[in-house]
């Protein structure tokens, strides 16, 4: 695997988070959950997260898992999110710089190895979080709706990710 494969490829793709089996996370030695919000917890644009999206993060939460949001969203809308779920966040993040990632980790007092990266885009959630050493799981878009550039953004992710499948680095979804 080279060095870009390495950057970009999550270890795990699932369409879904309610798709993640628990097992990953306890192979995998993971303790805590970096989640992304817009199309990865509830459609892009909208301000409640589904009671389904819901009811998984509080199984994590009985699970013992430690769970924070990381967004590049501002403060207000993430601190809303945050608070109906009752978890931290981290506003700004930069993604896919280290910074908002290694806040993160750092509140939850874990090591990067393990803490799980899940987002719905490569070049921000995935990467950044294999920049660190985290597990990474990429899910699905759960809306077709987003920013102008991040729809520019998908062009070149679902060029790599269909590059990534045939190299045999990602098993394709059905």
């Amino acid at each position: 695997m080279n060095f870009s494969d390495k950057l970009f490829c999550p270890d795990l793709r699932v369409k879904t988070l309610l798709d993640i089996s628990w097992d990953v996370f306890v192979n995998n030695d993971l303790k805590g959950l970096l989640l992304d919000i817009d199309n990865t917890l509830l459609p892009w644009g909208e301000g409640q997260v589904p009671n389904d999206i819901r009811t998984w993060l509080q199984g994590a939460k009985e699970q013992g898992m430690h769970l924070c949001l990381v967004s590049n969203s501002y403060e207000r809308r993430v601190a809303e999110i945050a608070r109906s779920i009752d978890v931290n966040y981290v506003h700004w993040a930069r993604k896919p710089a280290k910074y908002g990632f290694r806040k993160a980790i750092r509140e939850m007092n874990l090591l990067p190895q393990n803490v799980a990266v899940i987002g719905d885009q490569v070049f921000t959630d995935i990467c950044g979080g294999n920049r660190l050493g985290c597990y990474t799981i990429l899910v699905v878009p759960l809306s077709k709706s987003e920013f102008f550039t991040t729809k520019l953004l998908r062009l070149l992710e679902s060029r790599l990710l269909s590059r990534l499948e045939e190299k045999g680095l990602l098993t394709k979804l059905d």
